[in-house]
């Protein structure tokens, strides 16, 4: 997570960092390819 959103964002304050860190969580978990797959 570090890597792939925290790095890589500068939010204006607490409320916009956890929409991001929730709508990449989201992304991470159910829509990215996963390597797992082979892919």
């Amino acid at each position: 997570m570090r890597n792939g959103c925290l790095n890589e964002n500068r939010f204006k304050n607490i409320e916009e960092a956890q929409y991001i860190v929730e709508y990449w969580r989201n992304f991470y978990n159910s829509e990215r390819l996963h390597s797992s797959l082979g892919v």
